[in-house]
């Protein structure tokens, strides 16, 4: 993450007319992160109010979207049998192939 010292010192550069390249080498960072402070504005807004909070990001489609409830039906449906397999495979003496059954 990038701190506001390192914005203000951007903004006070541009100032006094130094290129992005040199601008970016005296900060140590890449020009593109130079050209896109500049783009979106981010020297505008007032650096001392502190850090940038985002909201919440809108759901995105997911490829098991369409499946996702035939999945859900099926696991709920096994969801017992998963539990005998599992105490099975965990070495369970009070457990056998009977309980299964």
């Amino acid at each position: 993450m990038y701190g506001v010292e390192q914005k203000m010192l951007l903004r006070h550069y541009l100032e006094q007319g130094l290129s992005k390249s040199a601008i970016a080498r005296r900060l140590g960072i890449s020009r593109r992160t130079v050209h896109h402070w500049i783009a979106t504005g981010q020297l505008d807004r007032d650096l001392a109010s502190g850090e940038v909070r985002y909201g919440p990001r809108s759901p995105v489609a997911c490829k098991l979207d369409r499946y996702r409830d035939l999945v859900t039906t099926r696991l709920a449906s096994y969801s017992s049998s998963w539990h005998d397999i599992y105490l099975l495979s965990s070495g369970d003496p009070n457990t056998n192939l009977q309980h299964m059954r």
